[in-house]
């Protein structure tokens, strides 16, 4: 299959296992992008003019910083769910201390997006807009990324 069709159909296929060019594997999602709009001759050129090269264990090392940066808060909340459930019966009692811990994660949450990036500011941004289900501590930090986001630095 040839053509704008055929060409997409391929990226597509290389993007879900990265295309390798010289040890570096180009992010799939552009190729996908570009692949589905453009066709595979435009795949080409952008794999040659400013796509972004990764690491093969690029991957693994950012998964790796999440958990480093989300773990621990992680464990707070697992923790604090644990002591409210087993220990503490008074409701305002229970309230206080959720609202303290919120308080003192909402920043190192909002740290850990702002440093981890793109993705994460996306999922940021989104729980900001989400008063149904996340507390308004971590609402007021994240809501800093609907319009205050450090832009993309220059490689």
């Amino acid at each position: 299959v040839g053509g704008v069709v055929g060409g997409a159909a391929g990226a597509v296929g290389y993007g879900i296992r990265g295309l390798a060019r010289g040890g570096e594997i180009l992010r799939p999602a552009v190729l996908v992008t570009a692949a589905a709009s453009l066709g595979l001759s435009a795949v080409d050129r952008l794999r040659g003019e400013g796509a972004v090269p990764l690491n093969p264990l690029a991957g693994l090392c950012r998964a790796g910083d999440f958990w480093i940066r989300a773990a621990p808060l992680l464990m707070r909340y697992r923790i604090e769910e644990q002591i409210s459930n087993r220990f503490i019966r008074d409701p305002a009692e229970k309230q206080r201390r959720w609202d303290r811990l919120h308080d003192r994660c909402a920043p190192k949450a909002l740290a850990s997006i702002l440093a981890l990036r793109g993705f994460y500011i996306k999922v940021g941004q989104v729980a900001s807009s989400r008063n149904d289900f996340m507390p308004m501590q971590i609402i007021k930090a994240l809501s800093t990324l609907q319009d205050d986001v450090p832009g993309k630095e220059d490689s």
